[in-house]
Order: C-alpha cells, then structure tokens, then sequence
C-alpha cells in the first residue's frame, strides 16, 4: 500500500468491499513496462478497469488511442454515468441504451 492510499483510506473511511487505485503508481507502471519492453506497443484493455480516471490517464500516456475510438459498445454511456454517481440502476438503463 503506497502513502497516498493509506491517507486516503484513513481520511475518507469508504465503505468496504472497495478497490481503491492510485493512478500515479498506475502511470509509473506502466512507463516502467513500456521501458522494460521498448519495441513493443503497449495497450490497456479497458474491459480490465474502465474507471474514468484512469482512462484519462493512460490515453494521455498513449496506452489508450482514444476513449471514444476505442471504446466498446456502451463504455461512454458508463463513464458518463459514473462521472455523474449515478445508481447501478440508471448505469444499467444507460448500458441499454
């Protein structure tokens, strides 16, 4: 566990089960795996962890072409929604879309 997520746990307190990422150690990740392989091209699987932050992140770093390129059926509708907080409910009624 990094510093900055054993803050965060401690200051917000959520509610658990959770998954709780940091997308600087995220980033360093993966520029540490794009060192390690420099002739390959290195692309995130969405499908693994479509959070928005993290996303955005690695379309910044190039792992991700484009979220709107990219992405699956429904994806923008479930970022969109989760940006928002919406209710699994209204996330489900927007994947339907």
């Amino acid at each position: 566990m990094t510093p900055k997520i054993a803050r965060f746990l401690a200051e917000q307190q959520p509610a658990t089960p959770c998954l709780v990422l940091d997308v600087d150690r995220v980033e360093r990740n993966f520029a540490a795996l794009r060192n390690a392989l420099p002739l390959a091209q290195i692309y995130y699987a969405v499908k693994a962890n479509p959070a928005h932050p993290i996303l955005e992140r690695l379309v910044r770093l190039g792992a991700i072409e484009s979220l709107r390129e990219t992405a699956r059926p429904g994806l923008q509708a479930l970022l969109d929604a989760q940006a928002l907080g919406e209710t699994d409910a209204e996330v489900r009624q927007a994947l339907s879309c």
